[in-house]
């Protein structure tokens, strides 16, 4: 009867390792399906940041072209207005062409 009172604890040892081994083996992969959902969430931000920096820069680089353009119409504006003023008002197109010239220096605005 001492004998299988010792076989008994041994199996019931040995049951009870078999537990915790099954056990650990579902934390263990419950923790790397957990990292890898985590590690797939980074790249997926990472990949959003980088989609909206590439965003901001394409929209800075619009906003100023489009301040650009506005500054090429308007500088071109005043030296038409300085051409049409140059036998009516000398004083008045000179300061037009100045205007023009002083706000681009491109070739419409330097005559």
């Amino acid at each position: 009867m001492n004998l299988t009172k010792q076989r008994l604890g041994q199996l019931a040892f040995i049951i009870g390792a078999l537990i915790i081994i099954i056990l650990f083996i579902f934390a263990w992969n419950a923790l790397r399906n957990q990292e890898r959902q985590n590690l797939e969430a980074a790249n997926t931000l990472q990949a959003a940041n980088t989609s909206v920096s590439a965003q901001q820069l394409t929209a800075q680089a619009d906003v100023e072209t489009a301040q650009m353009q506005a500054k090429i119409s308007r500088a071109k504006e005043l030296a038409a207005l300085s051409t049409a003023e140059r036998d009516k008002d000398p004083i008045l197109s000179y300061l037009l062409g100045l205007e023009a010239f002083r706000l681009l220096d491109i070739p419409g605005t330097r005559s």
